[in-house]
């Protein structure tokens, strides 16, 4: 395997690595405190960015980007909509969560952004009903989305639907 070749496999996990560091100290926080921090949410969002665009300037192929912030955008006007029509049951941090998440999945999943919307809610849903029968919590209770968020990025980006 040439050098050449090592260089952009590890370029091409670079987004990942990065987004994963700040996405997960955020989820932390959300399990702790039901708020995802917007400097974490934005260094999230940031840092998979610009190693995606080292990575492009190296490579020379633009469209990978455009695609994935086109998914991001898509991505954050979904939650949006979610966060508008459950009146505020979903968070404006897992709003902004979104963007990153979405760009991740845009990134190394072409077709995957319903997909890890799905799992997502499915994951929450079924931790929700895990603990309701229990006895952990009732339906009133609120749980922290954000690291649901972040563990349908990583099945999708797994899966590659």
């Amino acid at each position: 395997m040439s050098v050449q070749k090592v260089l952009m496999i590890l370029l091409s996990a670079l987004p990942m690595l990065s987004y994963t560091f700040f996405a997960l100290k955020a989820c932390f926080i959300d399990i702790r405190e039901h708020r995802l921090p917007n400097r974490l949410v934005f260094w999230a969002t940031l840092t998979p960015i610009v190693t995606a665009l080292v990575g492009v300037l190296l490579s020379q192929s633009l469209s990978r980007f455009q695609h994935a912030l086109e998914i991001a955008l898509l991505g954050m006007l979904i939650f949006g909509l979610l966060h508008l029509l459950s009146r505020g049951q979903l968070g404006l941090g897992d709003v902004k969560f979104a963007f990153p998440c979405s760009y991740i999945v845009g990134w190394y999943s072409s077709a995957g952004l319903l997909f890890w919307i799905w799992v997502s809610f499915a994951v929450a849903a079924i931790f929700a009903l895990l603990k309701i029968r229990r006895g952990m919590t009732s339906r009133h209770d609120f749980i922290a989305f954000g690291p649901f968020m972040f563990v349908g990025v990583f099945l999708t980006v797994l899966i590659k639907p």
